[in-house]
């Protein structure tokens, strides 16, 4: 983490895109360089990506799916992208992402763009204004290292439901799970 400069939300972001497979990440560090993949996990604007149209300096945010102007403080910009929008329409944008089950990739609403938006940014939008889609949101969080776990032990014979882990099998693949060496200092 502290090589790339990761906030810890940057490395929970980072890890379930690959799936929470270290070698994935080394591998892509290694062949393609830290800008590559930070862009590939939507934390960055690609290289050679075009930026996003400015937002003039005035003291409002015009929406650009709304249309409205809106107050600074009433607008979220992301910083892997600049594109910016108000606060009712990101909370409306993901709220109905968190209902599809898509908590672990919210993106964007800019077309075409891939940049994932702040953990920080979803829990303050959607706390003061659907709380439980924020806690959604953060059980789908918690859950993701423990889904990608769970898919290592496959499906019991002639179920179409996952194995349970057990817990000592759990425990002893989390604690194989090497740090990565890019995440090291």
């Amino acid at each position: 983490i502290d090589m790339l400069g990761l906030e810890k939300w940057q490395a929970r972001a980072l890890m379930m895109h690959f799936r929470w497979d270290v070698k994935r990440i080394e591998s892509t560090f290694a062949d393609q360089g830290p800008q590559a993949l930070m862009a590939a996990a939507g934390l960055m604007r690609p290289e050679g990506a075009e930026a996003p149209m400015e937002i003039d300096g005035g003291t409002t945010i015009s929406c650009m799916v709304c249309m409205d102007d809106v107050e600074p403080s009433q607008a979220t910009r992301l910083t892997a992208c600049g594109h910016a929008f108000c606060d009712d329409c990101w909370s409306g944008h993901l709220k109905s992402r968190i209902g599809e089950g898509q908590s672990r990739r919210l993106r964007c609403m800019a077309p075409k763009c891939a940049a994932v938006v702040p953990e920080p940014d979803v829990l303050r939008i959607m706390r003061s204004r659907d709380p439980e889609s924020a806690a959604t949101y953060e059980r789908a969080l918690r859950d993701s290292y423990a889904g990608s776990v769970q898919g290592r032990f496959g499906r019991p014979t002639g179920s179409s439901r996952p194995a349970a882990p057990r817990l000592q099998d759990a425990l002893t693949v989390h604690a194989s799970v090497p740090t990565p060496s890019i995440f090291s200092g």
